[in-house]
């Protein structure tokens, strides 16, 4: 957290981006608790906030580009083994990329949810939210596949 005022990153902004995990982690946590103790779940807490605020820092202050480039950089040495270097840098630069859009989309399930008056249904939460990935995942990968990428 102290890097977010050194990275300059305006408060709103990193709210916006910090509280809505917190509306999935909190009941896990509580859970936690109820299975186990205190002590779990506050680890496990901490140890899964930490690396999202780490995770959107990270994306907040870098272009997916200069993270393609350090992936590749890092997994340099495994191409000589036949591995396809420049594809696994794609998919996690892509993937830490996507994760504000994910918990964007969980947070726009919920407040449609509430603003419907629907119950907890894990139903009417989670339909909404794989649609919604599938969708993201087939556009992004029918603009990849027009740019060449994998051929």
């Amino acid at each position: 957290l102290l890097f977010y005022p050194l990275a300059k990153i305006p408060l709103p902004i990193a709210l916006a981006q910090l509280a809505p995990p917190l509306v999935i982690l909190v009941p896990l946590a509580a859970f936690q608790w109820w299975q186990s103790d205190a002590t779990t779940a506050a680890v496990m807490f901490f140890r899964v906030y930490a690396a999202i605020i780490a995770a959107v820092l990270l994306t907040l202050t870098t272009t997916v580009a200069a993270m393609m480039d350090a992936f590749e950089r890092f997994f340099a040495p495994l191409g000589r083994l036949g591995l396809p270097v420049e594809n696994i840098s794609l998919a996690m630069s892509l993937t830490i990329r996507l994760l504000p859009l994910m918990l964007g989309t969980v947070t726009e399930v919920l407040e449609a949810r509430k603003a419907r008056g629907a119950g907890a249904s894990l139903l009417a939460f989670g339909t909404p939210v794989i649609i919604r990935s599938i969708r993201r995942a087939r556009a992004m990968g029918e603009a990849l596949q027009a740019r060449g990428v994998g051929d």
